[in-house]
């Protein structure tokens, strides 16, 4: 069985042939996946979607991209802007940092049945503003959040999803600023070295595994892919993004997991049943699940 960790299916482009996506995940034998929280606007349409299926479950979070600014953050289900008003959180206008913590952790309590992580967050200086002003506001309340998170997981004994882009020393810092322990590098894209260091410091954070592995310049993400043990990896789509090299340029979906573990069999030496049976189980552990 095949366990898609990381996907966003409550986007537009697949929220529209939802039941289409969930039969082609179960025909290519992936029978798991998470739905990834990303604003203060997607959280009930991931939780909807853990609902409406067995074996999907969501998280709780806010990506550091949507957080550096939410004035400008989007509704992930429809592409609107927010407009928390008719929602249970009963922000009629832009809620501030307290009243966004108070009703995130409602949510978690509440939903706890189906929220397996708190997550997305981390750190991501691709989408900094090129102002040094703006920069500097914008990075403060990506670590502030994250900061905010990691105590959340704390607090309700779940794990963390993290979100690292052009920021390997930042990410490496603020994990161990945070003593996070339990968490996972989602859509790994940096080399060795940086999951060393992890591994060293933890020895539950893991690293999943996008259809990036699969691009044919991506030589240190596959040389990773190829040195961390296998007990310590996991596999996802970040679905409707980054689709494998087998079925680039379509709109990603839990489905083609399967052609990013296929992938991982390929470069690594152990056999195709041990990959597969021992990431599968990696992906209950993280999460807490049972099969």
């Amino acid at each position: 069985m095949i366990f898609d960790t990381h996907s966003h299916c409550y986007f537009e482009k697949l929220a529209v042939q939802i039941d289409e996506i969930h039969n082609a995940m179960l025909a290519s034998n992936v029978t798991h996946t998470v739905q990834i929280w990303c604003d203060i606007s997607s959280s009930l349409a991931a939780i909807e979607l853990a609902r409406k299926y067995p074996n999907w479950y969501a998280t709780v979070g806010y990506h550091p991209v949507d957080a550096q600014n939410p004035a400008l953050s989007k509704d992930r289900a429809g592409g609107k802007m927010i407009t928390l008003g008719e929602s249970d959180s009963n922000f009629t206008t832009l809620p501030s940092h307290d009243d966004i913590d108070q009703w995130l952790r409602k949510l978690v309590t509440e939903h706890r049945d189906r929220v397996v992580a708190i997550g997305e967050t981390g750190l991501d200086q691709y989408h900094l503003s090129e102002d040094p002003t703006l920069r500097s506001e914008e990075l403060a309340l990506q670590y502030y959040w994250f900061e905010q998170l990691a105590k959340m997981a704390v607090d309700f004994w779940l794990p963390l999803v993290i979100h690292s882009r052009n920021a390997r020393t930042e990410t490496i810092e603020a994990i161990k600023k945070f003593n996070i322990q339990h968490a996972v590098i989602h859509c790994f894209s940096e080399d060795i070295d940086f999951a060393r260091e992890l591994m060293e410091y933890s020895d539950t954070i893991y690293f999943s595994f996008s259809g990036i592995l699969t691009y044919p310049k991506s030589f240190e993400i596959q040389e990773a892919a190829k040195n961390i043990p296998l007990n310590r990896i996991l596999v996802e789509t970040d679905a409707p993004f980054l689709a494998p090299q087998a079925v680039r340029g379509r709109v990603n979906e839990p489905a083609y997991t399967k052609h990013t573990l296929d992938f991982l069999i390929k470069i690594r030496d152990e056999s195709p049943q041990e990959i597969e049976r021992q990431v599968f189980e990696n992906s209950l552990k993280f999460y807490w699940l049972k099969a």
